[in-house]
This record gives structure tokens, sequence and C-alpha cells, in this order.
């Protein structure tokens, strides 16, 4: 609103400089109507923002409602809707992701992770897009590839050493595409979110990074 005041001022003062003296009321008449256009234009943009923000905020609260009450399909139709509002919330994005991981669609998950990606803010919200990566492979059973993304997370970590993830990990752990999979593989799953959240004690932690991701005497 500052930038828009002192265009208009702008506006006013070039009328003043230039325009004819006979017209002058005219020109004065005609920038106050167009600026009082501009005006309403902006203040109608900026209230509809905030309707739809309101709306997401909304959105978000009655997923999460029902994410934590394990209806994962009305809770993942939900964040599915602020999705096609705004594709680049990212917090409402990695728990629809996450929701898709507690129902095994690991296609949605893999056709949403860019947009994830290009979401990010800050360092924190790239630990979450390893996490959703290597949760999504180990719920697949699939070592190998996890073992590519922790190895990256490993790196990440060293130069972040005091960045964690304040994450509800329970909430997957306690979904059917968690309690189906192997025990080792519960294992690693656990490991690694001990690693996001700097849970490890200073010898397992040595061991971790050094590829014992089991921390059972076995590497993948």
């Amino acid at each position: 609103m500052i930038i828009f005041s002192l265009l208009t001022t702008g506006v006013y003062v070039l009328v003043l400089l230039f325009a004819p003296v006979s017209e002058l009321n005219t020109y004065i008449n005609i920038v106050g109507q167009v600026t009082a256009l501009v005006f309403a234009i902006f203040v109608g943009y900026f209230a509809f923002l905030q309707v739809i923000e309101n709306r997401i905020d909304k959105l978000q609260d009655e997923g999460y409602t029902h994410f934590k009450a394990k209806d994962y399909s009305r809770a993942t139709k939900i964040y599915e809707q602020v999705f096609s509002i705004n594709t680049k919330n990212f917090s409402a994005l990695s728990n629809l992701l996450e929701l898709y991981l507690c129902q095994r669609d690991f296609e949605k998950v893999k056709s949403k992770l860019n947009f994830l990606e290009k979401s990010t803010l800050d360092q924190r919200d790239h630990l979450v897009v390893f996490y959703i990566k290597i949760a999504s492979f180990i719920l697949q059973e699939y070592p190998a590839e996890a073992k590519t993304v922790i190895i990256k997370l490993i790196d990440f970590k060293k130069n972040n050493r005091s960045l964690v993830i304040n994450w509800q990990f329970n909430d997957i752990k306690q979904s059917p595409a968690y309690t189906s999979i192997e025990e080792n593989f519960q294992k690693l799953f656990n490991n690694v979110t001990l690693y996001l959240q700097n849970g490890f004690s200073p010898e397992d932690l040595d061991k971790f990074e050094a590829g014992n991701y089991y921390l059972a005497g076995m590497t993948v």
C-alpha cells in the first residue's frame, strides 16, 4: 500500500506539472477515478487471498484431524483439495505424500515429489524431502535405493549437525504400510527417523554414518 500511495502521489505531481491549466480539473478527476478503481482492485485481490488462506488453513486442520484418526482416504481427499488450490504449500504437500505412503500409493508419491522439492523454503524442508524419499523405498522394501538416499542424507546432515525436523513419525508407524514390512526394514526406518532427530548416541551415530544403518552388525 505504501508503494501504491507513492505511485499515486507521483501521478498527481505529474498532472500538476504537465497538464494544461484549462484542463487541470479534468485530469485530476480522471486520475482520481482511476486511482479509486485500482485501489478497489488491490483491496479485492488481497481480500481474496485472505479468504483463500483461511480456507487452506481450515482444510489443513480438518485433514490433519482425519489423518490422526487414521481415516486416510478422507484425509487424502482434503489434502488434495489444498494441493489443487496451492501446489507450493510445503506443509500440506508433505502431509499428503505421507498419506500416500500410509496407503502404499507409491506412484502418487513419485508424481508429486518434484512439487515438494520445488516448494522447500529452508534446510529443514530438505530434511523432510529426504525423509519422504527414504520412507518410500523402505516401505517398498528396496534396500539399495534406500541406501543411495541415506548416503546423500548423511552428507547433508554432516554440514548441518544441529538441524532436526519436528515430525510425527508415529503416524506412519501405525499404518499398515509400516506394520506389513519385515522387521529389519522397520528397524531401518526407526534408525533413519532417529538420525533425522539427532537421537543417536555418539557411538551409534558413528556406526550409522559408517554404513551400519541397522545398527545390528549388518549393512544394507
